[in-house]
């Protein structure tokens, strides 16, 4: 008995699109190893002096995701998920006169396009949230 060549197609399409799913996804670093490794950083060495525990410039934190949700004086510093409409972004890439942070030196383009991919990415934190 012959197969026919159509259930040999869908056969072979069926096997290498199942791969190619699992291929694509292939090991990806953990959320908390990108937060750590690459956003944490930013935040400690650019942020926290002006937007920590102790001080809070424009009545915003940057200490915790649920303090970035909640924004200072401007609203919210990020949108999760829209880096382009994150004041956040907004503030590192200098595209707002009144908006420009840090005030003193630049962010490099590397680390904007962490916080770009960080907020794109649900803007996962390492620490587990403290409670309000």
């Amino acid at each position: 008995m012959r197969c026919p060549l159509p259930l040999i197609l869908l056969l072979v399409l069926a096997a290498g699109g199942a791969s190619s799913v699992s291929c694509a996804e292939g090991p990806a670093p953990a959320a908390a190893d990108v937060f750590t490794a690459r956003i944490a950083p930013i935040l400690e060495s650019q942020c926290l002096r002006c937007h920590g525990e102790a001080r809070q410039k424009g009545h915003l934190k940057l200490n915790s995701r649920d303090a970035m949700l909640a924004g200072g004086s401007s609203g919210p510093a990020i949108i999760v998920g829209d880096p382009e409409h994150s004041l956040l972004i907004t503030a590192v890439r200098y595209q707002d006169r009144d908006l420009q942070m840090p005030p003193d030196d630049r962010l490099t383009e590397e680390q904007i396009a962490d916080l770009v991919r960080w907020i794109a990415a649900g803007a996962p934190w390492a620490q587990p949230e403290s409670s309000p």
